[in-house]
């Protein structure tokens, strides 16, 4: 099973959004950036166009923000060539993952 096909769709707003159950101050002093599977593989299964484009851009005005209030960024990426074992849950989700090719498990570079 791999990832299906998924058609371009708007970005949500910020008035589309729930509202916060929560009312925390964010302090940069204990707070990171987490860049999430922006892997090659994932991405392929949009459809290319406004959504993907305005994901990478809103990631990028993060990202520069963290780095300019000295909060860290890391990003997650999951290795290629999984096996069922190692995959456990992942599998029953998400099917066999990325496949052992290092172009499709590259972190997307813009």
């Amino acid at each position: 099973m791999s990832l299906p096909n998924i058609p371009s769709y708007p970005m949500p707003t910020k008035d589309e959004f729930p509202k916060n159950r929560v009312e925390w101050d964010l302090d940069p002093n204990r707070a990171a950036l987490l860049i999430h599977d922006m892997q090659t593989y994932f991405l392929d299964a949009y459809e290319q166009g406004v959504l993907v484009e305005t994901l990478i851009r809103h990631i990028k005005q993060l990202k520069q923000l963290c780095k300019s209030l000295g909060i860290p960024v890391y990003y997650t990426g999951q290795p290629g060539g999984q096996v069922i074992k190692d995959r456990q849950l992942l599998q029953d989700f998400w099917g066999s993952g990325i496949p052992a090719d290092p172009s499709k498990e590259a972190i997307v570079e813009r």
